[in-house]
């Protein structure tokens, strides 16, 4: 099933960098400039409104498990900059 349909569109610069001697270990960078690039729904379409619903509300799920998870990372270093602190503090202390 096709959702969307995608008209000519125009790329300005694409720049690739990558290091040969090195690929396994250094990025790989891609600089992407310029872009304009027209997305339409496609007309041809059979939306099951069914499927629809599962996947809004598995794409809700997700964004509140990766929402959940940044909160969690957010805590921990709130929590790990506290205690740093704390132990260089009883260092100076001394």
């Amino acid at each position: 099933m096709q959702l969307i349909k995608l008209h000519p569109g125009h790329l300005g610069k694409f720049t690739l960098s990558l290091h040969w001697m090195n690929l396994g270990n250094q990025p790989v960078e891609i600089l992407i400039e310029d872009v304009y690039l027209l997305v339409v729904p496609s007309p041809q379409t059979n939306v099951d409104p069914d499927e629809e619903e599962r996947r809004a509300q598995s794409a809700k799920a997700e964004r509140l498990e990766n929402a959940e998870l940044l909160h969690m990372r957010g805590q921990a270093e709130i929590s790990h900059g506290t205690i740093e602190s704390r132990i260089s503090g009883r260092f100076l202390a001394r």
